[in-house]
């Protein structure tokens, strides 16, 4: 059957994904500065129209040129390589960039056929306590019952966050504001509401009945999904 197929093809992710490990740590080492890949000059031919009229000149350019030579790896990769994608970018605000610049590594765990984990690792830092921090997605494989027909392969159909041990006055998903006591008009009380943040991104949605959610929580978690299966495909590989 068609879901056996796509079992099939999980497996197969999962057999090659130590090779791809090897590809994956070398990328740390270089981003890290651990290791230190050798100066090379890139040449490509760019099309740029010359007085004759005619292009394809040979330009050289340097890679790395906005690097300096004391520079020490990668900085910030992960951070503009999170930015670079739009629909994550809407997401980071101002207060979460000095956090998401800790960010040493991405990386995904393929648990089973039914689960993967999204894993940002971090250096330590001012802001929390966690090493890790995880966001596990749940694969639904077989087509629904109700709808065989409609069937077009696995869908993720749950998400799971963590725990974040912020430390005082860190968390960039809240921000303390100074209300007037209800008891007291007199009195100022500070109150932490939420604000916007990546971080929102570790604490999605429980869904206990999806049949009974509305449009808005249909919208959130739809894009939850899709952030999940970018990491997978796209920005963790690439």
């Amino acid at each position: 059957t068609e879901s056996e197929f796509y079992k099939e093809l999980i497996n197969l992710d999962m057999k090659y994904a130590a090779k791809y490990q090897k590809l994956y740590d070398q990328r740390l080492d270089i981003i890290s500065g651990k290791f230190d890949p050798p100066k090379q000059e890139a040449k490509w031919k760019e099309a740029v129209d010359d007085e004759n009229g005619k292009g394809d000149h040979t330009h050289d350019q340097t890679l790395n040129q906005d690097l300096s030579d004391q520079s020490i790896g990668i900085p910030s990769f992960w951070l503009e390589v999170l930015r670079s994608v739009d629909v994550i970018d809407r997401l980071i605000q101002e207060h979460d960039v000095p956090i998401l610049r800790k960010v040493i590594n991405v990386t995904e765990k393929c648990n089973n056929e039914d689960s993967f984990t999204i894993e940002f690792h971090f250096e330590r830092n001012d802001y929390f306590t966690n090493e890790i921090l995880t966001k596990k997605y749940f694969i639904k494989i077989e087509p629904n019952k109700k709808t065989p027909f409609q069937y077009d392969g696995p869908i993720i159909y749950k998400s799971e966050g963590c725990s974040i041990n912020w430390k005082e006055n860190m968390n960039p998903t809240v921000e303390s504001v100074k209300k007037i006591s209800k008891n007291d008009a007199n009195k100022m009380i500070f109150k932490n509401v939420p604000r916007k943040s990546f971080f929102h991104f570790f604490n999605p949605p429980a869904v206990q009945n999806a049949d009974s959610i509305d449009n808005d929580m249909k919208k959130a978690l739809n894009i939850d999904y899709d952030l999940g299966l970018m990491f997978r495909s796209r920005i963790i590989p690439r």
